[in-house]
């Protein structure tokens, strides 16, 4: 199993819902120097994309019962991330099992390296697990003649869960902050049919650290069922940056809250919608599709819809139908959604 969060797009910077911690006594001038970004907490996620996989494998049991936990990263979860974010090395590489699983050895200087750039710290090879818990998917040491490696062990069998990035935002809080990022995962048939649906938030606790490339370090990561709602606060004040046609506020609206869209483009065909949507996000929109049915003051006639943002305001939409326009979408206009009807 190997997630790749690098084909997705992201929200732009100033689409990012960046809000101040309330009662935080953050240290002010740390952040002045050290100001998380968007490109920078993507790849830090994108890093633990396959540790991620194998909690929720382990925390999700039949019938997908789940709930919500909060990992301290101890010296034997990290070594076990910055195992299962590198890269198979080639000196060790066979299948068990009758052939139902493959075992691959990892660069030990780039496990090293994942562990200083992701958690400040260095590598503690002596708490990596002899076996893995999740034997689909998992980091764990192998022995034999010639050595000790850090291996991972991959299911030959294509698993049926599939994992989609599908927001973001960055907080303050107490000298860091906390990013969070909504996913999908679960069966790859229910986002076939919804490609909307968000399951879970992930939020990262960050801080400051030198030792990483990226200047921070992942302190915990709490693993939590999407509930509809900010996962660290239910204020709606956010401080949106507009950049050109960039001034949508992208992810600050979730999937069922109204909203007004700038509607570009309407079909039966969801690969029609979805080419919509990459050519607008080429341009810098924040696109996403919608199936009208789901929403009271849209077409109750089924149809992929193409929105280039979501916004809060008509005003804050018709700024940025000018710039829809410009680049071909002439017939775009703007309409409210009304409410969430969909399930």
């Amino acid at each position: 199993m190997e997630v790749d969060f690098s084909k997705y797009d992201y929200p732009s910077e100033s689409q990012a819902k960046v809000k101040t911690g309330s009662g935080g006594n953050y240290n002010q001038e740390i952040l002045n120097q050290h100001e998380l970004t968007k490109n920078t907490f993507i790849e830090m996620n994108d890093a633990l994309s396959g540790y991620v996989w194998v909690k929720l494998s382990l925390l999700t049991t039949y019938p997908n019962v789940f709930e919500d936990t909060k990992i301290d990263f101890t010296d034997a979860e990290k070594i076990r991330a910055a195992v299962l974010a590198s890269s198979p090395d080639g000196r060790i590489d066979f299948e068990t099992n009758d052939y139902e699983s493959r075992e691959m050895s990892v660069s030990e200087k780039e496990v090293e390296e994942n562990c200083k750039n992701i958690f400040g710290t260095d590598a503690k090879w002596d708490m990596l697990q002899t076996l893995p818990e999740n034997t689909p998917y998992d980091a764990y040491k192998f022995a034999d003649s010639t050595g000790t490696y850090p291996m991972i062990i991959e299911a030959l069998t294509e698993d049926e869960n599939q994992m989609e990035l599908q927001d973001y935002r960055i907080i303050e809080e107490n000298g860091g902050y906390a990013g969070e990022i909504d996913i999908y995962w679960g069966y790859w048939g229910e986002y076939n049919k919804n490609p909307r649906l968000i399951t879970h938030t992930l939020v990262y606790h960050i801080v400051p650290d030198d030792r990483s490339k990226y200047g921070f370090a992942i302190t915990s990561l709490e693993i939590r069922l999407f509930n509809g709602k900010d996962s660290t606060t239910n204020s709606p004040d956010f401080d949106n940056t507009n950049s050109n046609s960039q001034n949508s506020t992208g992810g600050s609206l979730h999937q069922d809250i109204p909203f007004y869209g700038i509607w570009c483009s309407a079909s039966k065909d969801m690969s029609d919608a979805t080419k919509v949507v990459d050519k607008l996000r080429d341009s810098g929109f924040d696109a996403r599709v919608y199936l009208t049915s789901d929403w009271s003051n849209l077409n109750s006639d089924p149809w992929y819809v193409v929105t280039a943002g979501v916004f809060s305001t008509e005003s804050e939409a018709k700024s940025v139908l000018v710039d829809v326009k410009a680049i071909g979408y002439s017939d775009a206009y703007v309409k409210y959604s009304g409410d969430y009807i969909g399930h």
